[in-house]
């Protein structure tokens, strides 16, 4: 089991609509049981999400506001990723799907790289 927090900003030069996401929750991890150098595994996980969503189009021509009504909104997510060691490290690659749920809902697939820190493994 595991604590998260995530942050996501999607925009750019060529895009009218900007959405920000922050949020947090408890996923838990499935993992095979013998330690080996390349680990894939399982992740699920529920949480709470608020956002902010701008927009330079008229207003007459936006579609529904996702996050139309104020304050913060159920999710949840599934996925895989495969883990490595790196030294103290793990190094790890995970993909999932996150649905959060409010007036129109938000669907994603991010993909994240990380480290996890282990000074046990010394």
């Amino acid at each position: 089991m595991r604590a998260v927090v995530r942050a996501t900003r999607l925009s750019g030069d060529a895009v009218e609509e900007k959405l920000g996401t922050i949020g947090g929750g408890v996923d838990v991890v499935l993992r095979p049981r013998r330690r080996r150098t390349v680990r894939p595994y399982a992740v699920a996980g529920i949480g709470l999400f608020a956002a902010d969503y701008t927009s330079r189009i008229p207003l007459d021509q936006l579609p529904p506001d996702p996050f139309a009504e104020d304050g913060a909104h159920a999710g949840w997510s599934a996925g895989a990723g495969v883990a490595f060691d790196v030294g103290a490290f793990e190094v790890f690659v995970e993909g999932r799907y996150e649905s959060v749920r409010s007036g129109e809902g938000i669907r994603s697939v991010p993909v994240a790289l990380g480290l996890t820190f282990s000074p046990s493994r010394y």
